[in-house]
C-alpha cells in the first residue's frame, strides 16, 4: 500500500544483466579447486552468465576450504556439485569446461589421467570427446616452479588450453573476473577475421607546449573492440590518449597525433593484408 514504504522487487536476487550475447545458449562446466583464487569464483560465474552462457559450478574438497556450495549455487543460479551422481553427471554434456582456479593438486590428477573424483572424471570425459577444456594455474610461485608441478603443467598443456595469470607478489594470482570471462569467450568463438579499431583523441601540436585536440573518453570504441573481441576476432586497437581502455584485445597500438593514428591504422592493415 502507498506510504507504508513496501518496497517491490520486480527480478530475482540470480537475475544477472547481459553484456554481450558471446556465449548465449552455451553451457560451460567451471571447475573450482583448492586455491585461493577460488574467492573470486562467484564473480567470474557470473561475469560468465552476463556473456549469456549457462554455467555448471562443480567445487572439490580443496575448493571448500576457499568458497562454499552455497556461494557458487547463488552465482549460477542452479545447484553446484560436489559429489558422483546416480545420473553420471561427470559425462561431459556442457560444451566447454573450465578450470579456475586450477590448483598444483589438480594438475597433477589431470597429468595422471585420474578419474577418482567427480571434477577430474569430468574433465577426462571432454578431454575424451575433444571439448575444449581451458584453466587458469593460481598458486604460489615456489609451488609453480617445482620440478614435479612444471612437468605436470607441460603434460596437461598438451590436451588443455592455458590462460595466463596474474603475476604479482611472487604468485600465479586469478585475473580479472570479466576479463577472464571475456578470455574464454574469446577462445571459444575463435576466428581468423581480423579487426581494426581506431578510437580516442588526437593531437596537433602548435609547439612542444601547446596541441588543438578533441575530448574523447573512450568508452563506446573501448565497447566496440571488447566485443569484438569476446566474439572470437583477431582485434587490433589504434588509440589515442583517452581515460578508458579496453580491457581485452589482440593487440594495442597507442598513437598521439594524427598522423601516428593514420600510420598506425594502414601499417596494422598492410600487416594483415599480408599475412593472409
Amino acid at each position: 500500500m502507498p506510504g507504508l514504504g513496501v518496497i517491490h522487487v520486480t527480478t530475482s536476487d540470480l537475475h544477472v544483466e547481459l553484456n554481450s550475447d558471446a556465449l548465449k545458449g552455451r553451457l560451460i562446466d567451471v571447475i573450482v579447486s583448492g586455491s585461493i583464487g577460488a574467492v573470486e569464483s562467484v564473480r567470474f560465474i557470473r561475469a560468465l552468465r552476463r556473456l549469456g552462457a549457462d554455467v555448471q559450478p562443480w567445487l572439490t574438497k580443496g575448493g571448500a576450504l576457499f568458497t562454499t556450495e552455497t556461494a557458487l549455487s547463488w552465482a549460477a543460479a542452479r545447484p553446484c556439485r560436489v559429489t558422483f551422481e546416480g545420473t553420471a553427471s561427470h559425462i561431459s554434456l556442457g560444451d566447454a569446461c573450465v578450470i579456475a582456479p586450477a590448483s598444483a593438486s589438480i594438475l597433477s590428477r589431470i597429468a595422471a589421467g585420474s578419474t577418482d573424483t567427480p571434477a577430474s572424471a569430468l574433465i577426462a570425459s571432454y578431454l575424451g570427446m575433444k571439448k575444449p577444456v581451458y584453466l587458469v594455474a593460481n598458486m604460489h610461485d615456489s609451488m609453480f616452479e617445482s620440478p614435479f608441478v612444471q612437468e605436470n603443467f607441460r603434460k596437461v598443456k598438451t590436451y588443455c588450453q592455458v590462460l595466463e595469470a596474474r603475476r604479482e607478489e611472487g604468485k600465479q594470482k586469478f585475473p580479472e573476473p570479466a576479463v577472464l570471462a571475456d578470455e574464454i569467450a574469446h577462445r571459444f568463438n575463435h576466428r581468423v577475421d581480423q579487426i581494426l579499431v581506431t578510437m580516442g583523441t588526437t593531437r596537433g601540436y602548435i609547439d612542444d607546449v601547446r596541441y588543438i585536440s578533441n575530448y574523447s573518453s573512450g568508452a563506446l570504441g573501448s565497447r566496440i573492440a571488447e566485443e569484438f573481441y569476446r566474439q572470437g576476432f583477431q582485434t587490433s586497437v589504434v588509440q589515442g590518449p583517452c581515460p578508458i581502455k579496453p580491457k581485452t584485445y589482440t593487440k594495442l597500438i597507442p598513437v598521439d597525433t594524427n598522423e601516428q593514428m593514420g600510420k598506425g591504422a594502414v601499417t596494422d592493415f598492410l600487416a594483415v593484408s599480408l599475412s593472409s
